[in-house]
């Protein structure tokens, strides 16, 4: 039986993401991924805590948590294309959400505080390439957005890089324990990994 200090299973952002830190830590991580199409890229990689807050009516603690997330992108994706060689297209210029009829914009006029409200022609002016029936929009100045396939395919090197191990192709199908511990994994091809923690 192989073993590693942790195991992760599952390989989109996430679980990559956990992994590579792990890694840099000097903690011997295994990410076992099934291989199917990642939830990530179906993400639209937006980093936007202000329309957490209001559009989605999630509260104070995930806008705070969305914020707290934002800021630690700021260090994390200089450092993660330096150790995979990968950009990620990280930008924190701020967010436009576009609104297209009165519907919309009777939603956003209640939830204030998602950022500068601006009229069609200001929203035009700010992107110009977008349909001419856009009604206004809100500007969040201080929100982001990344490449998730990118940071995807950042990560996987990343964390190859930084001594972890990907087992690309393979399901975890049981958790092991004893007493009451979780020891490891069984793999669809009845291998099995062990984890110390």
């Amino acid at each position: 039986m192989r073993q590693a200090d942790v195991i992760i299973a599952g390989g989109g952002v996430i679980g990559m993401m956990a992994g590579w830190r792990l890694a840099r830590d000097g903690v011997q991580v295994t990410v076992i991924d099934s291989g199917a199409p990642p939830a990530t890229n179906a993400a639209a990689g937006m980093l936007a805590p202000s329309f957490e807050r209001s559009l989605h009516k999630a509260g104070e603690a995930l806008a705070g948590f969305s914020e707290e997330s934002l800021a630690l992108w700021r260090t994390t994706a200089p450092l993660l294309e330096e150790r995979s060689g990968v950009a990620i297209d990280f930008d924190d210029s701020g967010a436009l959400s576009v609104i297209f009829d009165d519907g919309e914009a009777a939603a956003f006029e209640r939830d204030a505080d998602g950022g500068e409200w601006l009229g069609r022609r200001d929203v035009l002016d700010l992107e110009p390439s977008l349909a001419p029936s856009v009604v206004a929009g809100r500007f969040a100045k201080d929100n982001g957005q990344v490449d998730p396939r990118r940071v995807l395919l950042a990560l996987e090197k990343a964390l190859v890089r930084d001594g972890g191990t990907l087992r690309r192709g393979e399901r975890v199908n049981a958790v092991q324990s004893a007493n009451g511990r979780v020891t490891g994994v069984r793999l669809h091809t009845s291998d099995e990994v062990a984890a110390r923690c």
